[in-house]
């Protein structure tokens, strides 16, 4: 039978594409092997024909190295070996999709560091890039975790041989809410050698629980908080006033603020010129470090140098993630 085992950006793109579609149309597929595939440019075409939303212009597909045919408008990417369960994905009878745990890590061995953290958030995320949206983004369920990324690496890999292909997930968190709560906490909390400042991880978007007596007060059983270190009851808004009027605004954050105090956290407050501007920034961290009793060394010329192509990375809000085959990781 012939079949398309697609992987690396275009599966990417595929998850990323489908957003709060992809649980839907996509199926875990029992599959183990590439052994049984047999790709051909007619396969390639009929996907292309009948998923043009899909489809990239060079399409990522997986083949054994006695499969591969040169096909044009394929990149062939040899994998010989047994692949553990919930590697791929069904759409429809002969296209197979990468797992999100499986598609990260093969763009993690093809690209830097800083740019596999931004991948892996996004799709450990409540959100995916969309130019068609005015906000740039759509909302939608996470579809994958850090710990599922972490227990697929550990069925995928012998002992002792994943430490580097997975250290992004050192520095992912889950539950992002947007790509600018990722910016925001990768800015802060990847180390100085990849241009952030060495926070500790947060919790993003973490539900802060109110008594019974609380939610009268304010008319809510909770609140989120964009930002969260709970052991040290420190936490982070990011000031965007794109979602809210003015005066609406004004209300919900003078009532959040007050009942958080009330609870004893200290809220520290970033707003989009402080995110966008280096200087500020580096104002905004420090601020970070005190209320985390966190002593920031002076930093060296080179992680100047590094914080300035980490925001490269972060601010290109690219629509698909091409790696070049050059570009590797640290």
């Amino acid at each position: 039978m012939e079949r398309l085992f697609i992987s690396h950006n275009s599966a990417f793109w595929i998850w990323r594409k489908l957003g709060h579609l992809a649980p839907i149309v996509l199926v875990p597929a029992r599959v183990h092997s590439l052994a049984y595939s047999s790709p051909s440019q007619k396969l390639l075409m009929q996907f292309e024909k009948e998923h043009p939303d899909l489809a990239l212009n060079k399409l990522d597909i997986m083949v054994t190295f006695k499969q591969r045919k040169h096909l044009a408008n394929a990149i062939e990417h040899v994998c010989d070996r047994q692949l553990p369960e919930r590697s791929f994905y069904q759409l429809e009878e002969n296209f197979f999709i990468a797992s999100p745990e499986l598609c990260l890590i093969q763009l993690a061995s093809k690209t830097k560091t800083a740019k596999a953290v931004k991948l892996a958030m996004e799709m450990c995320g409540n959100y995916a890039i969309d130019s068609i949206d005015e906000l740039g983004f759509c909302k939608r369920p996470p579809i994958t975790s850090v710990d599922k990324i972490e227990a697929y690496a550990e069925r995928l890999f012998k002992p002792n041989t994943r430490a580097k292909t997975v250290q992004f997930l050192k520095w992912t968190v889950d539950n992002a809410a947007s790509p600018r709560e990722t910016a925001l906490c990768m800015l802060l909390c990847m180390p100085p050698r990849f241009g952030g400042y060495g926070i500790p991880l947060p919790q993003l978007n973490k539900r802060i629980e109110l008594s019974l007596k609380e939610q009268l007060a304010v008319g809510k059983r909770y609140f989120d908080c964009d930002l969260y270190w709970q052991g040290k009851r420190v936490g982070m808004e990011y000031d965007s006033a794109r979602f809210h009027t003015e005066m609406e605004k004004q209300e919900q954050d003078a009532v959040r603020r007050n009942m958080l105090q009330h609870k004893n956290i200290r809220m520290i407050t970033a707003t989009r010129l402080q995110v966008n501007q280096e200087g500020a920034f580096d104002e905004l961290a420090y601020q970070v470090a005190r209320a985390l009793g966190k002593r920031m060394p002076t930093p060296k010329r080179e992680h100047i140098a590094q914080r300035r192509s980490l925001r490269d990375t972060l601010f290109n809000w690219d629509i698909f993630p091409r790696v070049n085959n050059e570009e590797q990781g640290e």
